[in-house]
């Protein structure tokens, strides 16, 4: 799952060196009455007698009822709902080079944060406001005075939560097609109960508050956004909240990180007047600066610099300037690089070989430089077909040492 994160470049630079990302309380975020809307919306499905019977018949979640849905959500309960907003969200969009994201998130030479999702599950944590016990151990809130004591002080408990991205639902009644309104409805309904023997009372009113936290109005169906939604009552620990000034509004946060760093892939500069030198400076920090950007093992690495070579070849594979069709790059045309054979020799030896942190930072150093050996080398050749084509995508694709590709945007200075 390939999803987008568009910010600036100062924030481009907290991610990459310390690893987390800001989850805003969902009651704060630009649209504060997002979240109201999806609980309102979510009662009214469930008030629309037909449509959910038409569900209930296609799928029977559980052998419930149309009267076991109706009995929980009610008006009672929307209202308890709405007095309840404690999630914390963090915002992807599932499209690359958007104008409308560039404008109203990343400001003039921003940047788009590609994360590849590829795993099962991730692990995310925030600092928690309980004491992790070290020999002495107290209750939170309390002040130990003992003078004697002279145990080591406590460390923080970490609060955390695995989970996955997943998409928005944009859905409103009144301005949707009824075939649309349906499918998503039904989309809805799934994820509402898609986890078997689920309570009717509480466990559902719950559910109930979580997705409503991934339905947004239909007029913003254009951002195709998707979420990471964090529930602090879901954890044991309670993290720790912390508040950033936003158009004077204290807005309530959570830092997050991803267990081993975000799984960025690509960093994107956006349209700009200045946009080659903030794709040159964004080289020149990924040179110089230890980076968090999700490399667990080997073969991680190694997917990273297939994808970046798929990438150079498909570059060739795009219609010509003139329109007369496409330049199909032949395998030999690549392997005829003197350097290729090599990579390839070094890349089979890699996949054979362990997993610990010495085998991946010899893998780093041995791969990048046969990248860019072959870079230079398809440079080289870039007066002769069909290197010329990969050559300009080099020009516009940078390989780091860290495995994160830097690109520019395509789309004109607008700003």
């Amino acid at each position: 799952m390939e999803l987008y994160y568009y910010t600036t470049t100062d924030t481009l630079r907290f991610i990459l060196e310390k690893g987390d990302i800001y989850a805003t309380n969902i009651r704060y975020m630009n649209d504060s009455e997002e979240y109201f809307n999806g609980l309102k919306e979510l009662h009214r499905l469930i008030n629309n007698e037909d449509l959910v019977k038409k569900w209930l018949t296609e799928t029977n979640p559980d052998n419930l009822t149309y009267e076991d849905l109706k009995s929980t959500f009610t008006e009672d309960a929307l209202q308890k709902n709405m007095d309840d907003a404690d999630f914390y969200s963090i915002s992807f969009c599932q499209k690359n080079d958007l104008l409308s994201q560039w404008a109203i998130y990343s400001r003039e030479s921003g940047v788009s944060i590609k994360m590849n999702y590829d795993r099962n599950n991730y692990s995310f944590v925030t600092e928690s406001i309980e004491k992790q016990s070290s020999g002495n151990i107290q209750e939170h809130g309390s002040v130990n005075t003992d003078k004697q004591n002279t145990a080591k002080p406590e460390a923080k408990a970490r609060f955390q939560q695995g989970i996955l991205p997943r998409k928005v639902y944009y859905f409103t009644h009144d301005v949707m097609k009824g075939s649309e309104y349906k499918d998503t409805a039904f989309e809805i309904l799934d994820r509402l109960y898609a986890q078997s023997g689920v309570y009717l009372t509480e466990d559902i009113l719950e559910r109930w508050r979580y997705t409503s936290t991934y339905i947004k109005r239909y007029d913003f169906y254009q951002e195709a956004e998707s979420r990471l939604v964090f529930q602090p009552r879901a954890s044991a620990l309670t993290p720790r909240i912390q508040y950033r000034c936003d158009r004077k509004v204290l807005k309530p946060y959570l830092d997050i990180e991803c267990e081993g760093g975000w799984p960025i892939w690509e960093i994107m500069i956006g349209p700009g007047f200045n946009q080659g030198v903030v794709f040159n400076s964004v080289k020149h920090f990924l040179e110089n600066v230890a980076v968090k950007n999700g490399v667990m093992n080997v073969r991680d690495y190694i997917k990273r610099v297939e994808n970046y070579f798929q990438s150079i070849q498909q570059s060739v594979d795009k219609e010509d300037d003139s329109g007369k069709g496409t330049h199909k790059l032949d395998t030999h045309e690549i392997e005829a690089l003197i350097t290729y054979t090599k990579y390839r020799r070094i890349v089979d030896f890699y996949n054979s070989a362990g997993e610990g942190e010495e085998e991946l930072s010899n893998a780093r150093i041995n791969l990048f430089g046969i990248v860019q050996e072959i870079c230079t080398e398809i440079r080289e050749k870039r007066e002769c077909q069909p290197f010329s084509k990969m050559a300009e995508f080099l020009d516009n694709h940078y390989f780091a040492e860290s495995g994160i590709v830097v690109s520019k945007s395509s789309i004109p200075y607008l700003f």
